[in-house]
């Protein structure tokens, strides 16, 4: 029997209680329909600060836009939510009632373009003091640990620790 819209709205909905019971104060939290992503920080007692415009879908562009504190399950709707402190490996968050305290500080109001751009800046700035997360750094220890994997698969030992070596040194400068 095929899903219906209801069976469709009612595994989302429970999948999204999960990660509500999964959260901490001052994590991101990352809703996802097909096309767009929203960003928001959860606050606890269900609650996350997002910004948003007044009145409309978080999926929708409209102006104006305001920093607002609304029910996790009435911002994701029927959107996935997922957990997304992904940069945590790259960057040493903030302490989580820092994090809260930062995104309440910005509640009612209307941000100028260019400070916290977008939803994803704001968490950002909320979580990690910055809106942006060094990216590259990531990167560069993915490549240095392939690059030893394929010195001891293709090239053996010594080749294996030659390129073990210059990982190393490239991870410790950062």
């Amino acid at each position: 029997m095929p899903e219906t819209s209801y069976d469709q709205w009612r595994r989302v909905y429970t999948y999204n209680e999960q990660v509500l019971r999964s959260l901490s104060p001052g994590d991101i939290v990352k809703f996802k329909n097909s096309s767009y992503e929203h960003w928001a920080i959860y606050v606890g007692g269900q609650n996350v600060i997002h910004k948003a415009g007044r009145g409309v879908s978080i999926f929708r562009k409209s102006q104006p836009v305001e920093v607002k504190e609304e029910q996790f399950l009435d911002v994701a709707g029927e959107n996935l939510a997922e957990i997304a402190n992904q940069h945590d490996l790259q960057k040493s968050p903030l302490q989580s009632f820092l994090v809260v305290d930062r995104a309440r500080s910005q509640l009612g109001k209307e941000p100028f373009q260019g400070q916290h751009g977008n939803n994803e800046q704001f968490v950002l700035w909320c979580r990690y003091g910055e809106e942006q997360v060094n990216k590259s750094s990531a990167l560069g220890t993915t490549v240095a640990i392939g690059a030893t994997l394929c010195g001891f698969m293709f090239g053996g030992p010594v080749l294996g620790f030659v390129a073990l070596s210059a990982s190393a040194l490239m991870i410790m400068r950062r």
